[in-house]
């Protein structure tokens, strides 16, 4: 028999991530927690057998500084080995920054670290690579609304769509 366990976790009420005080990369905040969610029960399924684990967000009275907290939302789980498994696993998926998700317009050559304009990206990075680092859903989109333009063009009306992070 599968038991179900309900975790409430703290909300992302941030939209952008930041290294030593400077910001690095806007990212879409809604796509962004769900991916959270879905990588915190991911990571919880590999610990904890026979439970079908369900990840919901809560709000600001779940956060700990950058740390999520979470809460069972029923009374029997209150498993101290449990307990750290959880508290493991959504650290371990928030200290990854595997859910981010950039928001659209990001542009980045440094795996994220920073973001860059068109112009510097075309100067340092060959046009291959950042076509195949596209997404290929968007670039399709993007080339079936283009006719004959240049690269400079055709890349600022991808970042109108998508992302493109290189790294």
């Amino acid at each position: 028999m599968t038991t179900k366990l309900e975790l409430t976790i703290s909300r992302l009420d941030w939209d952008q991530i930041e290294n030593d005080g400077d910001t690095v990369i806007k990212y879409d905040h809604a796509a962004s927690e769900d991916r959270y969610c879905q990588m915190v029960a991911d990571e919880l399924s590999g610990y904890v057998v026979d439970v079908e684990i369900d990840v919901v967000l809560g709000d600001g009275t779940y956060m700990d500084g950058y740390k999520a907290r979470w809460i069972p939302a029923t009374a029997e789980y209150n498993d101290v080995y449990l307990e750290t498994e959880i508290e493991a696993a959504i650290s371990d998926v928030y200290e990854s920054f595997a859910w981010c998700i950039p928001a659209s317009g990001v542009l980045s050559i440094d795996n994220g670290r920073t973001t860059c304009t068109p112009e510097e990206a075309i100067a340092a990075v060959a046009w291959d690579v950042i076509v195949n680092a596209m997404d290929d859903d968007i670039r399709e989109t993007t080339h079936m609304a283009m006719d004959q333009c240049s690269d400079m063009e055709y890349l600022v009306a991808y970042l109108k769509l998508g992302s493109i992070v290189i790294g």
